[in-house]
């Protein structure tokens, strides 16, 4: 077998994973928004509401997630600072095939390899980002009770979801 037909089969897979995620992903939003209204949701005060919005954002699994997905990002604009210097070389390289004549074959080599890598990486990134989503879909239910309080708050114009920018 060669590689590109074990590409093509590992990209089929992680498609057809995909598509499981994402049916479960919608499925899960789904219950979330229904969850997210609770009965005397109208009722409720503007400091009830408040309180309401408090405890979803200080709940631990939710502030866990912030933190990692800040030390992700942190990760990624470094990784991203790096390759900068790879990008020029990368740029000179093939301006060189380009250009000059014969210049095209010392690069084939290192890109042929760079490609095989960059697709590796691409498929780990996808991997990372399904693990992404269903962590995300755990937090869904406090993010929708989240979204329908502010929601709420903003058509009782409470101050501070009018200082917020969150009035309607």
């Amino acid at each position: 077998m060669n590689t590109r037909s074990i590409s093509l089969a590992l990209l089929l897979i992680a498609a057809s994973a995909q598509a499981q995620d994402y049916q479960s992903m919608m499925q899960s939003m789904e219950q979330a928004q229904a969850a997210a209204s609770k009965p005397g949701d109208d009722k409720l005060t503007c400091e009830q509401l408040e309180g309401e919005l408090v405890t979803v954002t200080q709940d631990p699994e939710f502030l866990a997630h912030l933190d990692a997905a800040g030390a992700d990002a942190q990760k990624k604009q470094a990784a991203m600072e790096a390759a900068k210097g790879q990008i020029a070389m990368q740029t000179l390289r093939a301006a060189l095939m380009v250009f000059v004549p014969g210049g095209a074959y010392p690069g084939m080599a290192s890109a042929q390899s760079q490609a095989k890598a960059s697709g590796m990486k691409g498929m780990a990134d996808m991997k990372d980002r399904m693990a992404q989503a269903q962590q995300m879909a755990a937090l869904m239910p406090m993010l929708m009770r989240g979204q329908r309080v502010v929601e709420l708050a903003a058509a009782k114009s409470c101050e501070w979801a009018a200082g917020a920018g969150m009035s309607q």
